[in-house]
């Protein structure tokens, strides 16, 4: 079982607790998902969000590649070379 699949599986089974992530996954037609295995570009990410508003359907894109905070920071990095994509520092009073 792939990356996805299992992703839509643990959707539709309600592991997540939302009622309404569940109902879309129970059925693979209404979610748009696509695995990334390594460093994925802009515009490839850009488009799984573009297809999936265009299909009028939830869009997941998996980043099965990313195994170390290094490499999700250079994934986000990628990411915000384009327009879409902003990254801002966030630091909760608490933490």
């Amino acid at each position: 079982m792939g990356a996805d699949d299992h992703l839509r599986r643990w959707l539709a089974e309600g592991m997540t607790g939302c009622q309404f992530a569940k109902l879309i996954a129970q059925d693979k037609n209404r979610l748009i998902r696509v695995t990334f295995p390594g460093l994925a570009s802009e515009s490839d990410v850009t488009g799984v969000f573009e297809l999936g508003a265009e299909a009028r359907l939830p869009a997941v894109a998996i980043f099965t590649g990313i195994r170390t905070e290094e490499a999700l920071a250079e994934q986000l990095s990628t990411l915000a070379a384009g327009s879409r994509w902003t990254i801002t520092q966030e630091h909760p009073e608490d933490l």
